[in-house]
């Protein structure tokens, strides 16, 4: 069980890193990496695109993201890193957008090509048995449920989760769910910036 929810931690941390907010630095010679930033199919990697097609071959339009995305790389003095390379500045995720079954598909790729994780949003009907009675069973049972549930196909670690925002007053959170037996795997208090 603790290897599960440390690597379920690992899995958020990278999703959590799509969804952060770019903190600028007007004294800095670099500008801060944002969360993702769209991109063009043609600025992908060829691993990327080719490993796309492999898992939505039925689906060639998508709109394209990258993160940690760099506005402009690096100001003309400092066009080298320590080891004589820029190579850390490229992105080292592309999320991708397409509609699978008339439902929204949001997939992440490694530069590399290999297909990190599958995220959709569900209708609570389509919660399975084993989530719904947890959920109506647990500690946030009495909690509403803000928006469509969504789950998460994760090949890093290999396993399959479901995702529940929450809120009761002005408390949010997010519920992870284990798709094996209905575990809680994890709630995430939402905290206002």
């Amino acid at each position: 069980m603790k290897k599960i929810i440390l690597a379920l931690t690992l899995v958020l941390a990278i999703v959590a890193g799509t969804h952060a907010q770019v903190a600028k630095n007007d004294n800095a010679k670099t500008k801060s990496p944002s969360a993702k930033r769209k991109v063009k199919k043609e600025d992908v990697p060829k691993t990327v695109t080719e490993s796309f097609l492999v898992v939505y071959p039925e689906n060639p339009a998508a709109e394209w993201y990258a993160y940690p995305y760099y506005w402009d790389y690096v100001d003309e003095d400092l066009d080298l890193d320590s080891t004589g390379s820029i190579e850390y500045l490229y992105p080292e995720y592309y999320e991708v957008i397409v509609v699978k079954e008339g439902k929204m598909h949001h997939s992440i790729f490694h530069k590399s090509g290999r297909h990190v994780q599958t995220r959709k949003k569900i209708k609570k009907e389509e919660l399975p048995t084993e989530i719904a009675t947890a959920f109506n069973s647990g500690p946030y049972k009495d909690w509403k449920i803000t928006s469509d549930h969504e789950i998460v196909y994760s090949k890093e670690p290999d396993m399959t989760y479901y995702k529940i925002k929450v809120k009761k007053d002005k408390q949010k959170k997010v519920l992870y769910y284990g798709d094996k037996n209905g575990d809680l795997l994890q709630v995430i208090t939402v905290t206002k910036k």
